[in-house]
């Protein structure tokens, strides 16, 4: 009767050695493809936003969504809840939920993981006061950035947090002047316009370090009150 031979240790050593192989090979491309998942999760939830923004608009009289309120205090992901009644929608995937059990909504709506476009798409500066945007007098809509993925920078604790703020400065976003950045989908930033669509943008195709002018089509002019 002939005895079975079994694996040498040779042998063994060689399917570990392609099962590590593949392993090397397929594990980053699983990650890439979780990621992937998450930054188109994450572009669905500002596609939302801005569409939640544009019914706002509507009810308002054609007046742009205000970065906030003062009195009574509420940022804009509190003013534009009733229409997407949701908070799901503001944090990324990518940084995951905040417990939140217990705050109020104004607090909520400050850790939106999304900003709004202050200055370029709510409000412009005529040298002393800061009116609201008529929304049908924007030009370029289609190219201006209306919501984008944010991050929250505490100058007082020198620290970034794994949640956003819920506004930034046009100007000082393009010149990269700004703590506010986070590319945190390859580099780059999902971001909703302000006619409504959504799409990604590389921060370099964006920002040039020092020109606070840089790319006005996307960012807008803090000094119009049409562009």
């Amino acid at each position: 009767m002939k005895s079975r031979r079994g694996f040498t240790l040779i042998e063994l050593l060689v399917v570990i050695a392609i099962i590590a192989i593949l392993a090397a090979i397929l594990f980053p491309v699983f990650a890439q493809a979780r990621a992937k998942a998450r930054q188109t999760q994450c572009l669905s939830n500002i596609k939302n936003m801005a569409l939640a923004a544009l019914m706002y608009i509507q009810d308002y009289d054609d007046m742009c969504v205000p970065a906030q309120w003062w009195d009574p205090f509420n940022p804009w992901p509190v003013l534009v809840r009733p229409y997407n009644k949701n908070w799901q929608i503001h944090w990324c995937p990518s940084l995951g939920n905040p417990n939140v059990t217990g705050w109020d909504e104004p607090t909520i709506g400050l850790i939106s993981h999304y900003g709004i476009n202050a200055w370029g798409a709510s409000e412009y500066f005529t040298g002393s006061t800061w009116p609201i945007r008529q929304y049908t007098s924007q030009n370029r809509p289609a190219e201006r950035c209306w919501f984008m993925d944010t991050l929250y920078w505490n100058n007082a604790d020198g620290k970034a947090y794994a949640w956003g703020y819920f506004r930034f400065e046009n100007q000082y976003m393009a010149a990269d002047a700004q703590s506010f950045w986070d590319p945190r989908h390859q580099e780059g930033v999902n971001v909703a316009y302000l006619d409504g669509h959504a799409g990604y943008v590389k921060k370099a195709a964006v920002t040039r370090r020092g020109d606070y002018w840089y790319k006005p089509e996307f960012w807008g002019n803090v000094w119009s009150a049409t562009d």
